[in-house]
């Protein structure tokens, strides 16, 4: 059954501002109240991060991100401090930790942590989507997210034919009003949706509509 993920920190994309560390605790608890199954720390967006705390405060397994602006994020540091900030995700024994495909370093050591390596395409669904796919599928990923913008009906279909011959666990997204539809195939291993009342990107579901739509218990 897929599982549902509730992102802790992208809000602040929106006001262009990160949020505390102590509403951080306070979402996660309101995620699992919800019904999450996961929080995806969003580090990159959340001040004065302790990940420690973070981790060992949470009542639900987590995917740790840490994502540069160029990938959507609010990382503003060294590549070699973001990575570091990874490599102790996974000392700390996070559950998921997820990577970008165009920031992946050889031999990634994971660990006990499951692995997302990621791809994002804020303007458009790439004609060599299934290409892209292939490469994600030869690294060591546990599962394979891509996330692209949705500009018509026919990049959904693309999107969703994607996730049906996946050789490996799959995330397929397309963004955006358009894509909505593609963040209800069953097919994705994880749903990440928005706390009842919020609303993380366009076209994303909160946690009661996926539920209610899936007759989740």
């Amino acid at each position: 059954m897929k599982k549902l993920a509730v992102p802790i920190g992208s809000l602040s994309r929106d006001y262009g501002e990160k949020i505390r560390m102590e509403d951080a605790l306070k979402y996660m608890e309101t995620a699992y109240e919800s019904g999450a199954d996961i929080v995806e720390l969003r580090i990159d967006s959340i001040a004065d991060v302790d990940l420690e705390k973070l981790i060992f405060h949470s009542p639900l397994p987590v995917i740790v991100t840490n994502r540069v602006k160029s990938e959507g994020g609010n990382f503003e540091g060294s590549e070699w401090l973001r990575m570091l900030m990874l490599k102790e995700a996974v000392n700390l024994n996070a559950n998921y930790v997820d990577l970008e495909l165009n920031y992946l370093p050889e031999n990634f050591e994971k660990k006990k942590s499951r692995l997302i390596v990621s791809y994002h395409n804020f303007n458009e669904t790439p004609e060599n989507l299934h290409e892209i796919y292939g490469k994600i599928l030869n690294t060591n990923a546990d599962i394979i997210k891509i996330a692209v913008k949705s500009n018509s009906e026919k990049d959904n279909e693309r999107i969703i034919e994607m996730t049906r011959y996946s050789q490996k666990p799959i995330i397929g997204i397309g963004m955006g009003e358009i894509g909505k539809i593609t963040r209800l195939n069953s097919i994705n291993e994880i749903d990440y949706v928005s706390l009842p009342g919020q609303s993380n990107a366009p076209g994303q579901f909160n946690i009661d509509e996926v539920k209610k739509a899936f007759k989740f218990e």
